[in-house]
């Protein structure tokens, strides 16, 4: 990752998958794969609670999925089913938040409070709307 690649999402996310780490990404064409697969756009907020593994678990593979593919092309859906499971599920779901939440615009010091609401939704809110308790 270049650095004003870094600087625009923040560090990389990572998730150890079947004792391997990869990294995840969200931009556009992540987004695009995802609604391509799903029909739902994750620049809308309430396609968010879908992404969780107890809300709707292909969904969750295919955000997982699409999240990969800008580094891992060579990972499928079908690979990624033998990867997760109920013993790493939130902890994939969290990563997948957190990757998703670094895309999100920056707030600027001192910038007017009041421009361009609304506001970007925080890390937090992302995983409250991700995470459900019937994981």
């Amino acid at each position: 990752m270049d650095l004003l690649q870094q600087e625009i999402t923040g560090a990389p996310v990572t998730v150890m998958l079947g004792g391997e780490e990869y990294t995840l990404a969200y931009p556009i064409s992540a987004i695009i794969l995802y609604k391509q697969k799903t029909g739902d756009n994750l620049f809308r907020s309430e396609s968010w609670q879908k992404v969780a593994p107890g809300e709707d678990p292909e969904r969750f593979l295919a955000c997982l999925w699409a999240g990969l593919q800008a580094h891992h092309p060579d990972v499928t859906l079908e690979k990624l089913s033998a990867l997760v499971d109920f013993r790493n599920a939130a902890e994939v779901n969290t990563a997948i938040a957190r990757a998703i939440a670094s895309y999100f615009p920056k707030k600027k010091e001192g910038a007017d409070p009041n421009a361009g609401k609304p506001e970007p939704e925080d890390e937090e809110r992302v995983l409250a709307e991700t995470t459900t308790t019937d994981q």
